[in-house]
């Protein structure tokens, strides 16, 4: 089977506690290239997990995107980053994972839609409640008005942390 060959923009903490090691449990995907600001942080993210380029570690967004192997990317860098990464990803022509918030406003965020519609890419927020059980059926319930016409809605999750 061919493996996607996928990127991490932004080896942070959710990046290296949740998205590389998943990245490196899966026969479908594969961790190809890691990005940072800083290039040696790029280079330990990309040791440690494996990367397969023979480019693994970038500290410039432009080079790493002009890596014509490179099929796709995770971006879980600060929210106010996500928008221009996902738009020079789009023109790139890279599929995107972007993690949650997809940005910061409306705007940026129909402009993300736009430059990936344009370049026929793929564009994906990872959202991990979308799917949760106790969610679904209140959403089709939004969906199909059966709680009337909505004004507000306010919504708290919680769960037990430690101190």
């Amino acid at each position: 089977m061919t493996s996607l060959k996928v990127g991490m923009i932004g080896p942070g903490g959710i990046a290296h506690r949740k998205l590389l090691p998943a990245l490196s449990k899966t026969d479908k995907l594969q961790l190809w290239s890691v990005m940072s600001r800083s290039k040696e942080r790029a280079g330990k993210a990309a040791d440690e997990f494996g990367a397969a380029s023979a480019t693994p570690a970038y500290d410039d967004l432009g080079a790493m995107l002009a890596d014509p192997e490179l099929d796709a990317v995770i971006i879980a860098t600060p929210d106010k980053l996500h928008a221009q990464q996902t738009i020079a990803a789009a023109k790139a022509g890279k599929h995107v994972l972007v993690e949650k918030p997809m940005t910061t406003s409306v705007a940026d965020a129909e402009a993300m839609v736009a430059a990936c519609r344009e370049a026929n890419v793929k564009l994906g927020v990872a959202y991990h409640l979308r799917w949760h059980a106790g969610l679904r059926p209140l959403h089709a319930d939004v969906m199909q008005c059966k709680l009337g016409t909505l004004r507000h809605m306010r919504v708290q999750w919680t769960w037990h942390a430690p101190d």
